[in-house]
């Protein structure tokens, strides 16, 4: 079962080492960098979460499918994905994530993060 991206922001002290299953929106920033959220104006508001390993998700992303143009993102689309949620200093991550489902209208990806 999947979990909207405000049930986990809103417990991550809470949920701090669980494997979770969440949905929301990517927004990858460049190359090396990719977060899950509500929305972008959400992004931008500072209410995100870092996936860990985010480049292999904007890798696999800029492979299979145009970026947008432009803006202070290449990427905000549905996605859905499980993983850990992992507390270093004061910001949460999520780290360990087993799957990938990224959705822009009928185009469904697969992002492989598996070694």
């Amino acid at each position: 079962m999947f979990h909207a991206f405000d049930d986990i922001f809103q417990n991550l002290h809470d949920l701090k080492s669980s494997h979770i299953s969440i949905h929301g929106q990517l927004i990858v920033t460049g190359q090396d960098r990719s977060y899950i959220t509500k929305s972008f104006k959400a992004f931008e508001q500072g209410i995100k979460i870092e996936i860990i390993d985010g480049q292999v998700i904007a890798h696999q992303l800029l492979a299979e499918l145009a970026p947008y143009g432009g803006g202070n993102c290449i990427y905000d689309e549905d996605v859905y994905l499980t993983g850990e949620i992992v507390q270093k200093g004061e910001e949460f991550y999520i780290d360990s994530v087993k799957d990938c489902l990224v959705r822009r209208d009928d185009i469904k990806i697969l992002i492989n993060l598996n070694d």
